[in-house]
């Protein structure tokens, strides 16, 4: 068995894989300590530990250290690379791309088999071009939704801005001018990457992921949101490189 980590910057996801298949999974604060999932996985047999992370080295120790005394296992990194197949990084330097970025990309010109949009909306928005042929064109950052939502609220006396999008329409009050401020934002940078691939011929399928992305699916019906995107490509990548 297969236990996999995504270390982020507000949370910790994990799942326990076999044969293809999830046979458990949770979360952890960022901070938390590890010591908690072994009452979890006291009743499996891991045999690899394979992990994603974009945190301080010294969280990535703690967990070698918790992984080595529970296990017996030094567990794999991910890192971003110059390609991955067909697959070709946009960045200057290869290795300064978020390991978490390049692993949705990976995987998302798997499922679109072609030119593909990555949003990732998380703890930060990035948005990332994919041309046909896997050349990647680069992307966007942009604050998270809570991050931006908290930067606001600052700013705002006495006057609740926080909730979940929906749509784009000009809002009535404080919040909802927010929210669809926020809404109009995130849809703007999705059409600017959409033209930006047209401009060279493409047409591409929009893939989504990250918690604050589902709504989106009801903006751009013919998206596909993958929950777990970013560990799939980490599957791809370690797999491969075994």
């Amino acid at each position: 068995m297969i236990l996999q980590f995504d270390m982020g910057n507000t949370r910790t996801k994990w799942r326990l894989q076999s044969g293809g298949g999830t046979i458990v999974r949770g979360e952890l604060e960022a901070s938390a300590g590890f010591s908690s999932l072994s009452s979890r996985l006291s009743a499996f047999t891991v045999d690899e530990v394979w992990v994603v992370s974009v945190v301080a080295p010294s969280r990535n120790d703690a967990l070698s250290v918790w992984a080595q005394k529970s296990f017996g296992v030094l567990p794999r990194f991910a890192y971003s690379s110059a390609e991955f197949g067909v697959v070709k990084n946009g960045y200057s330097v290869p290795q300064r791309l978020g390991v978490d970025r390049w692993l949705a990309i990976v995987a998302a010109f798997k499922y679109a088999c072609g030119a593909c949009i990555v949003v990732d909306c998380g703890s930060a928005i990035t948005v990332d071009l994919l041309e046909a042929d896997g050349v990647h064109l680069g992307g966007y950052i942009a604050p998270g939704l809570l991050q931006m939502q908290r930067s606001l609220a600052l700013h705002t006396y006495a006057v609740d801005i926080a909730g979940s999008l929906s749509g784009a329409s000009p809002g009535r009050d404080t919040k909802s001018a927010v929210l669809a401020g926020q809404s109009a934002m995130v849809m703007g940078l999705i059409h600017q990457a959409r033209e930006e691939l047209v401009k060279v011929g493409a047409s591409p399928e929009l893939i989504l992921t990250g918690g604050d992305s589902r709504w989106l699916t009801q903006v751009f019906p013919g998206a596909r949101f993958i929950p777990d995107l970013v560990f799939d490509g980490l599957e791809q990548v370690l797999t491969i490189n075994q």
